[in-house]
C-alpha cells in the first residue's frame, strides 16, 4: 500500500517553501546575502568600533607604549513578526484552476495541493518584499522603522554617520544644468573611505535619477572620450549586462564603481497604492564591505519547537464553517554590520 503524504505537515510545507523560486530583490540580494538565525526572540548584532590609530614614536631606551584594542558594540532588538495568513476553503478544490485543461481536469486533491504550493509561494514573496524594503530603508536612511498591529513603533538605528545621508540642494541637484554627479559620487565614496575604510564598488539609482545622470554633461563627456578611444564601454548599459532578475539594470562603469538603476514597486498596505521601492531622486552606494545580514529571531510557537528558523509554516482546520488556515511566520531584521560602509544621496526633489 502506497504511503500517504501529509501535504500540510510542517516538514512538507517547509520543503515546498525552499524549493520554490522566490523574488530576487535588488538591494537585499546585492548587500544582504548572509543569513543569521537566533535561538532567542531577540536579534543581536555587533558593530565594530575602530579608529585610525597610528603607532607612536618613543625613544629607543623607552618602554613600548600600550595601545588599547578597539572594541565593538552589541545591539539587541526584539523584532516584530511578519505573519501572512490565508484560508484554503473546501469549495475551492472543486473549481477548475486557472490554466487547468478541460479534457484532463485535476482531482480535488491535486487542486488543493496546487493551491497550497501557490499560497506558500505568495507568502514567501510578501515576506521577501518586506525584508527587501527594510534593507532599502537601512541603506537609504541608516535606520529601520518597525510598526504594526499590537507592536509599538520602534526605530532601529544602526549608527551610520549623519554625513553619509546626503541631500543635494540648489544648483547641485542633478536636474539642474550645472550639476556634477560624478564629483558628488566621488566625494561620497571618499567619505565612506574616511569613516569606514571601505571601498564603494556599486552605485544604485532609481530610474528618474538615472535619467538625469545619463544626460549630464560630465557623464556624456566621459562617454565621448571612450568612443574616441574605441572603448567597449562607450555606451551606457554596455558589456552585455542589460538587466538581471533582481530588478537591477547595468548603466555603466565610471572610475572605480559600477552604476546600476533599480526599478521595483510594492503595494503600500496603509494607502493601498503602488509605490516605487526607490523614491525618485534616490541614489545609494556601497559594497560587500557592508556585510549585510538577514537576521531572524526564534519563532515563539509550540509547533515550531521555539527554534531558530527563517520562516515557519503551519496549517490547521477551523470546524465551523470548515476551512483550512495556512500561516507563515518570521521575525526578520536586515542588519548592515558596517553601517558606514554605505551612503545615500537625495539628488533632486
Amino acid at each position: 500500500m502506497a504511503k500517504t503524504i501529509d501535504i500540510y505537515s510542517t516538514n512538507a510545507m517547509l520543503k515546498a517553501s525552499r524549493s520554490l523560486i522566490t523574488p530576487k530583490l535588488g538591494i537585499l540580494d546585492l548587500w544582504f546575502r548572509t543569513e543569521q538565525l537566533e535561538a532567542t526572540e531577540e536579534i543581536h548584532f555587533d558593530i565594530e568600533v575602530k579608529k585610525r590609530k597610528i603607532a607612536p614614536f618613543v625613544a629607543p631606551t623607552s618602554q613600548g607604549k600600550i595601545i588599547e584594542r578597539d572594541g565593538y558594540e552589541t545591539a539587541t532588538f526584539r523584532p516584530a513578526y511578519v505573519k501572512p495568513k490565508t484560508p484554503l476553503r473546501p469549495a475551492d478544490a472543486l473549481k477548475r484552476a486557472i490554466g487547468e485543461g478541460l479534457e484532463t481536469p485535476l482531482t480535488p486533491f491535486q487542486r488543493r495541493q496546487a493551491s497550497l504550493l501557490a499560497t506558500i509561494a505568495d507568502h514567501k514573496e510578501m515576506i521577501d518584499r518586506r525584508l527587501n524594503l527594510m534593507a532599502v530603508e537601512s541603506v537609504v536612511d541608516g535606520k529601520v522603522t518597525v510598526k504594526g498591529d499590537g507592536y509599538a513603533e520602534k526605530v532601529v538605528r544602526f549608527g551610520r554617520d549623519d554625513s553619509l545621508s546626503i541631500v543635494l540642494s540648489g544648483f547641485d541637484k542633478w536636474d539642474e544644468d550645472g550639476a556634477t554627479p560624478i564629483d558628488d559620487l566621488e566625494a561620497a565614496c571618499e567619505r565612506v573611505h574616511e569613516l569606514e575604510g571601505a571601498p564603494v564598488t556599486d552605485i544604485v539609482m532609481d530610474p528618474v535619477a538615472t535619467k538625469y545622470f545619463r544626460r549630464n554633461k560630465q557623464v556624456t563627456e566621459i562617454l565621448d572620450i571612450r568612443r574616441a578611444a574605441g572603448a567597449p564601454t562607450a555606451e551606457l548599459g554596455g558589456l552585455g549586462l542589460a538587466s538581471v532578475p533582481n530588478g537591477l539594470k547595468f548603466v555603466g562603469n565610471f572610475g572605480s564603481f559600477n552604476v546600476w538603476t533599480y526599478s521595483e514597486y510594492y503595494l503600500d498596505p496603509d494607502t493601498n497604492t503602488v509605490k516605487p521601492v526607490f523614491a525618485p531622486g534616490t541614489v545609494v552606494g556601497g559594497s560587500d564591505a557592508i556585510e549585510g545580514l538577514r537576521a531572524y529571531g526564534a519563532i515563539l510557537d509550540e509547533e515550531a519547537g521555539i527554534q531558530a528558523v527563517s520562516i515557519f509554516h503551519k496549517s490547521w482546520v477551523e470546524n465551523d464553517p470548515s476551512v483550512r488556515m495556512l500561516l507563515s511566520q518570521t521575525s526578520p531584521l536586515p542588519v548592515p554590520t558596517r553601517p558606514n560602509g554605505s551612503f545615500s544621496m537625495k539628488v533632486f526633489g
